[in-house]
């Protein structure tokens, strides 16, 4: 049965071969038959040049030639030797053999090798499609196998993040809903009209504050998952401090922030001179009601995007409420003050 040069080529026009061959003319001359199936090949005179070659390969592109394509008798390391090694740096590496009919005794080694095919000398076209339509057939279905696994991988990082956040989101709409069972200060939203100086705040420093809030969010999230252990998460503690003040600074410079400045200043002033509970429980709802906050205040954020004022003074009550209340939980359990300036957590 003929193959259709076509048939071939859908598996090896995107396949890179190396070709090793001593006698120059046979080398050139099936060199050129080769590239008119393969997307690229690279040719070597003997063994050890082949191997060098197969080497340099792996080490410019951080991947294996497809096929590697090779005479047996040659000087300096025969193709026996050459693949014996390169089965080591990769022994699913798919080999074809070129072969001369007085080169018996090494048949038996190659098919030790478990090499993919046989081509006898003078090469004829019809065994040459049907060795490389059975080969390229096998190293696409290995190719398209790692594309697959790949792109599982890929879909499993992301099915991950995606549950980490609606793990997040879960457990803030949680404490939103049982909040009443913890201590709420109440806080009246100003009815104001902040159109002028909104846009001037996102074109300004939105993006930078939009940089700190990440940072505090990560830092929550930390500490939240940390307080379900033995250990406090102090480095993120301190994070959530740090990226705080660094919030207010910008805030504060906007009138229609002035609540919630003056609320997140009051917070940071607690944690400067008041140590954490230590009631466990309270330290868990303490970072619980905080994440909730985050949550909430992200939503404010992408609703000023959207440059309308009107969403401060719905959300600017809700997550003023949020820090206020984590601001008391830390007070009404405290037992003792240190100096200002000084921060100690437990």
């Amino acid at each position: 049965m003929k193959i259709d040069n076509k048939v071939i080529l859908e598996n090896s026009k995107s396949l890179n071969v190396l070709f090793v061959e001593d006698d120059q003319l046979l080398r050139e001359v099936s060199a050129s038959l080769f590239t008119s199936f393969f997307n690229s090949v690279t040719t070597a005179a003997d063994g050890k040049e082949g191997y060098e070659m197969y080497q340099d390969y792996y080490e410019k592109n951080n991947e294996f030639y497809d096929i590697v394509i090779s005479d047996i008798k040659m000087p300096n390391m025969n193709g026996i030797e050459m693949c014996t090694e390169i089965k080591k740096l990769h022994f699913e590496q798919a080999i074809i053999f070129i072969t001369a009919y007085d080169e018996v005794e090494y048949l038996h080694e190659a098919i030790e090798l478990s090499v993919n095919g046989f081509l006898n000398k003078p090469i004829k076209l019809e065994q040459l499609k049907k060795v490389l339509y059975a080969t390229t057939q096998i190293v696409a279905d290995k190719k398209l196998v790692k594309i697959y696994y790949n792109t599982i991988e890929d879909l499993n990082i992301q099915l991950q993040e995606k549950n980490e956040k609606l793990t997040q989101a879960s457990r803030v709409i949680s404490t939103i809903t049982h909040r009443e069972t913890i201590q709420n200060t109440a806080v009246v939203a100003h009815e104001a009209d902040y159109s002028t100086e909104l846009e001037e705040f996102i074109s300004e420093d939105f993006s930078y504050i939009k940089e700190i809030y990440n940072e505090i969010d990560a830092a929550i999230i930390n500490v939240v998952n940390s307080t379900h252990t033995a250990t406090l998460d102090l480095e993120s503690l301190e994070a959530i401090f740090s990226g705080f003040k660094n919030y207010i600074s910008v805030i504060s410079m906007y009138p229609f922030f002035n609540d919630l400045s003056k609320a997140l200043s009051l917070f940071i002033e607690t944690i400067e001179n008041h140590k954490l509970p230590e009631d466990k429980e309270t330290v868990k709802n303490i970072f619980m009601i905080l994440e909730s906050f985050i949550f909430v205040l992200g939503n404010f954020h992408e609703e000023l995007t959207q440059s309308k004022s009107e969403s401060i003074n719905k959300l600017d009550a809700s997550i003023i409420n949020d820090i206020n209340t984590v601001t008391n939980m830390w007070l009404n359990k405290q037992d003792e003050e240190i100096d200002s300036g000084e921060i100690e957590f437990f």
